[in-house]
């Protein structure tokens, strides 16, 4: 049966009507959704209709729409930002004022706390080079009132060779300016820069100065004369375990009969069974990456952050904490910490007595406040110790490379 024209008009007059109206209906309806704006790289809550966004996007501006517009007011940003560089697109975010030592410190944007995780963990395994070989690593030593043992370790460190790229001194000593007598000690093909801080606070170890300028960092006690050929293997350690902190003197903890937590080993007790499960800061081979995460409180405690300039104390137990604490969200449980089988410990310079300012871990009750760290610290860690412990370690199996 045909349909003469004018009905088959008037059934398409009235099939378009009816597109029109429901296609209205549902332009005016908004939703609660996240907005991604690709141009600016942040993440948006807010109400929009499929309109609102396309005007938002249509809206921002080009560098020479700027130019343009200059006349026009423009709204001014609440706060300073700063932009993390990531393996793909730049993560902008606004600073925290809190935590800065010296140089303006992140805080994270409106995104999910996985999704932070992982940009960070990727990060970690970032390569800058396609040759291991080529990649370098930057020594960083904060000093107080030590001048005299600099005199002897700058040197020392200077001669790494080409693996070295840099030896980077913060100088904590804030009322004394830096002497001239160090500044002009030679380093040969190896940069020598200091830094001076505007406080003296221990986090200031764990900065991520933007004069470090590789990946590795090697952060050593100003007392601490490490072997090179022992320091270029534990560089080659990292390499191979980059997620991970590699050192020369490990530690460990316990839980007491009454369930608080002791620094150190007992007879006995599960420490002496299991091994180590942390490192002392005398000398840390480590991802720069960890040293932006620590001045946030995504990854590090603000109670945490705030007990250690307070008491001058338990750095490092944090940074192991930290870790530990990561490794287990974005990856699985296992250590913090990678310990390297030096052919020689490394050297004590204080304890030679040879002319330096006693350190912390020299003072009366120093390894008693550390248990007391570490109970403290349990509070942020819903009354745990996440740190895992292992009998793990890394020896170079050539005994000629230590021949010299």
């Amino acid at each position: 049966m045909q349909m003469d024209k004018k009905t088959l008009s008037i059934a398409l007059l009235s099939l378009t009507c009816l597109f029109l109206i429901c296609l209205q209906g549902w332009t005016v309806n908004t939703q609660q959704k996240v907005v991604y704006y690709p141009s600016t790289h942040n993440f948006i809550c807010a109400q929009h209709s499929p309109q609102q966004q396309r005007a938002d996007l249509s809206q921002q501006k080009t560098p020479k729409d700027a130019e343009k517009n200059s006349e026009l007011p423009e709204k001014q940003p609440s706060s300073p930002t700063t932009t993390i560089p990531t393996t793909t697109t730049p993560l902008t975010v606004t600073t925290n004022s809190r935590r800065s030592s010296g140089l303006s410190t992140p805080s994270l944007p409106a995104v999910s706390p996985k999704e932070i995780d992982m940009k960070y963990y990727w990060r970690i395994f970032r390569q800058t080079v396609s040759d291991l070989h080529q990649e370098q690593f930057t020594i960083l030593i904060m000093t107080y009132k030590r001048t005299a043992i600099l005199q002897r370790t700058i040197p020392h460190y200077c001669s790494a060779g080409p693996s070295l790229h840099k030896v980077l001194i913060v100088w904590n000593d804030v009322m004394t300016p830096i002497p001239e007598s160090l500044t002009k000690i030679p380093c040969g093909q190896t940069k020598l820069e200091f830094i001076t801080s505007k406080e003296n606070k221990l986090t200031n170890r764990f900065v991520p100065y933007k004069e470090i300028e590789t990946e590795c960092v090697a952060i050593i006690d100003d007392d601490r004369k490490v072997l090179i050929p022992d320091l270029l293997f534990g560089f080659e350690t990292w390499q191979q375990f980059r997620h991970r902190i590699v050192g020369f003197e490990e530690r460990t903890y316990d839980t007491l009969p009454d369930g608080t937590f002791f620094y150190g080993t007992k007879k006995g007790l599960q420490s002496e069974k299991y091994g180590y499960s942390a490192m002392i800061s005398a000398t840390f081979i480590m991802s720069k990456t960890y040293l932006e995460m620590y001045h946030q409180p995504h990854f590090l405690p603000s109670a945490i952050y705030d007990y250690i300039n307070k008491n001058m104390n338990c750095e490092d137990i944090a940074m192991c904490l930290m870790v530990t604490d990561f490794l287990r969200r974005t990856s699985f449980p296992q250590t913090c910490c990678v310990s390297v089988n030096a052919k020689r410990f490394p050297i004590n310079l204080e304890a030679t007595n040879r002319g330096g300012y006693r350190g912390l871990s020299m003072r009366r009750g120093h390894y008693n406040g550390r248990s007391d760290c570490l109970n403290y610290f349990a509070k942020s860690y819903n009354n745990t110790i996440p740190l895992i412990y292992t009998h793990a370690k890394v020896a170079y199996n050539d005994h000629n490379y230590y021949k010299s």
